[in-house]
């Protein structure tokens, strides 16, 4: 089985060639959220966090997105069963153990839904390092009008103790897309 930071590093290497400029810092930061949450976080919940939106990272023919489904809900299913599946893949050809795999496909493909402690605090780290990492980029591609509805999404899918985390951040993201 290879180290978490030969997992990572592989990982790393598909992420850095995403067609959005902030992926890589965004999946940083989505890490760096969930250890300040979960500080015990094993390698499997670790390598998820860090690796959730691996899909953007690999080469499609045509890239679907959310206007190409009945609601953005399904795009997102979408997105987390295809980061799921890349990740197995990746993952099996590093000669990852059976467990790690299924373990890190399980929080990647709950990542957008939460449902337990863990793909909840994914989840939580997720959104908050979109305020944080993502939200300029976003603005710049999408306009105000789509960066608005993008933020309440990703506040409101937020748990309590998300909220309550990101509820400053929130306020201030708010007050800039207002100005």
């Amino acid at each position: 089985m290879p180290t978490y930071e030969q997992i990572k590093s592989e990982i790393e290497k598909i992420v850095a060639c995403s067609y959005g400029t902030t992926d890589l810092a965004h999946a940083q930061g989505v890490l760096d959220w969930v250890l300040k949450m979960k500080p015990d976080a094993d390698d499997a919940m670790k390598i998820a966090a860090f690796g959730h939106d691996i899909e953007r990272g690999v080469l499609m023919e045509k890239r679907p997105n959310s206007k190409d489904y009945p609601s953005y809900e399904e795009y997102k299913i979408w997105h987390a069963t295809r980061c799921a599946q890349i990740m197995e893949e990746t993952l099996n050809k590093l000669g990852c153990e059976k467990d790690f795999v299924a373990r890190v496909k399980y929080l990647v493909q709950n990542h957008e839904v939460g449902g337990d402690s863990e793909t909840d605090v994914i989840k939580d780290a997720d959104s908050i390092s979109f305020l944080i990492d993502n939200l300029d980029y976003y603005l710049l591609h999408k306009g105000v009008k789509d960066t608005r509805a993008k933020v309440e999404y990703m506040y409101n899918r937020m748990t309590d103790a998300g909220k309550k985390i990101a509820k400053e951040l929130y306020d201030k993201v708010l007050i800039k897309l207002s100005v």
